[in-house]
């Protein structure tokens, strides 16, 4: 079981950390006895967890990811050069390449590593070079997955990338990592919150954490099938919210009413990227193939 951090979230059904928290406590005591609870020693919420399963199963074995742990899976070193994010860890002689943004995915990848090696460790009782070589590989191959960080396309000099975060910290960690991994280019954000509980819950979180980005679009926050708008100003609020901590944001109600805006706005060398899990990602699909007719 890999848990990669615990903090508010749903919260229409977990109104407080201390539900979700439990939650998690619930989830990691389904473990077999002896089972592996692979965990990130840089998230706090996870070192709580740690602290409470050892005392309560004493029998799970407890495997530390990322740079505050100690052991194998401690990283040593994360760099980003050249579009290419590098990593090591403690217990091996190598260093594991990502051609995907974000100190995030790093310590993901430290995860499936850890995983990766106590599988290989049950089914066979040790892991080879050869075993780490093809880890290795794999890690380099990988493009990423559907929008997380996507390449929608290229066109006129202009990325466009789609990206499902929708959690402040995701927004946050993944706009840091695109911001670096490509230096120099102006980096356009069209986000669209997703639920009115998780953005009225977290409402400075969201104002605070789209900081990287050098304009920011907000649109009309994406209700979930289980909630509905009660009619209040949140959308407003959000705005005024961002305002208060970045210099540069505009608003427009759903995705496509910016659209002509961007199509005069944007300009080669810039990152454009839709984030949130709403519908706001046809604004950049649209803006992409506009781009590319102009060819």
């Amino acid at each position: 079981m890999i848990i990669t951090s615990i903090e508010p979230d749903h919260l229409d059904f977990y109104p407080t950390y201390k539900d979700i928290f439990s939650a998690f406590v619930d989830y990691a005591d389904l473990l077999p006895n002896g089972g592996e609870l692979i965990y990130c020693a840089d998230d706090p919420g996870c070192c709580e967890l740690r602290d409470v399963i050892c005392r309560k199963r004493p029998d799970i074995v407890l495997i530390p990811y990322g740079k505050n742990a100690e052991g194998d899976f401690k990283i040593t070193s994360n760099t980003v050069t050249d579009g290419s994010n590098a990593f090591t860890v403690a217990g091996f002689d190598k260093t594991f390449v990502l051609h995907i943004p974000g100190r995030h995915i790093a310590l993901d990848a430290a995860a499936a590593l850890a995983m990766t090696v106590c599988i290989l460790k049950s089914w066979k009782g040790g892991v080879s070079s050869d075993d780490i070589s093809r880890i290795a590989s794999g890690f380099e191959s990988f493009c990423g997955s559907k929008r997380r960080s996507e390449i929608v396309g290229k066109a006129k000099g202009i990325l466009f990338m789609d990206d499902y975060g929708h959690h402040p910290t995701a927004i946050k960690l993944t706009l840091e990592g695109i911001r670096n991994f490509y230096p120099g280019r102006r980096l356009i954000v069209d986000f669209m919150s997703h639920t009115y509980s998780r953005t009225e819950g977290l409402l400075e979180e969201f104002a605070s954490c789209l900081g990287a980005a050098d304009e920011v679009i907000l649109n009309d926050i994406y209700a979930s099938a289980r909630e509905k708008n009660n009619g209040g100003d949140l959308d407003q609020r959000l705005y005024k919210a961002v305002c208060s901590h970045h210099p540069n944001v505009k608003y427009f109600r759903k995705p496509l009413d910016g659209f002509d805006y961007l199509a005069s706005h944007l300009k080669e060398g810039d990152v454009f990227v839709t984030m949130g899990a709403g519908d706001n990602w046809t604004l950049g699909k649209k803006l992409f193939e506009y781009f590319e007719a102009k060819k």
